[in-house]
């Protein structure tokens, strides 16, 4: 307890290899607070024998991050970034897909994001796309490519975002039994 506002921490760190050299690890971090706010975010990655052939669309390297705050009001950040890398004869072909979108208590604010890839020959292409809304009713749709591609429009369609967390400060509280049962420090020193 800070200030007298109880909060909450969970946190995690996963690791493993097989013989084989396969690898992956996936670390994780949470916090809640009594007044809603809440902070979460995960990263993750996974590796595989670079010399393994592989379906089409399979990578041999694996990346994911994706993140979450939120103020307690009805204003959120959240993002999230996954990327892959494949083999590929005596090169490597990347692709990701990012997008990010920040809001504030009224719902103003703006989501964004890009797909991209990269050859082995260092041949590239990407897309951006963006929304801004103004809580008017219109969104301000935009976007272009790497190949061409343009758009820039206004359009009518409700602004959705997520205001609180779907997991929050009493959920967490509510699964944390074995946390539930320590005693507090008053409990422990009167006599």
């Amino acid at each position: 307890m800070e200030n007298g506002l109880m909060h909450m921490e969970k946190t995690a760190d996963k690791w493993g290899k097989n013989g084989r050299g396969d690898e992956w690890q996936e670390k994780w971090w949470e916090h809640y607070n009594a007044a809603g706010q809440a902070e979460k975010w995960a990263h993750k990655w996974c590796s595989i024998d670079p010399n393994t052939p592989l379906e089409a669309g399979h990578a041999h390297v694996w990346h994911e991050r994706w993140g979450e705050t939120y103020d307690g009001y009805g204003g959120s950040i959240k993002y999230t970034d996954k990327w892959a890398e494949r083999r590929k004869g005596d090169g490597w072909e990347k692709w990701g897909d990012k997008w990010d979108e920040n809001f504030d208590l009224n719902g103003h604010g703006v989501k964004q994001g890009e797909t991209w890839w990269q050859g082995k020959h260092g041949d590239r292409w990407n897309r951006t796309w963006g929304e801004q809304h103004n809580g008017s009713g219109w969104i301000h749709k935009y976007g272009k490519s790497s190949s061409g591609e343009h758009w820039d429009t206004h359009v009518i369609q409700d602004t959705w975002y997520e205001r609180f967390p779907h997991y929050g400060f009493y959920h967490c509280f509510e699964n944390s039994v074995q946390l539930r049962e320590v005693p507090k420090p008053s409990d422990i020193l009167e006599p």
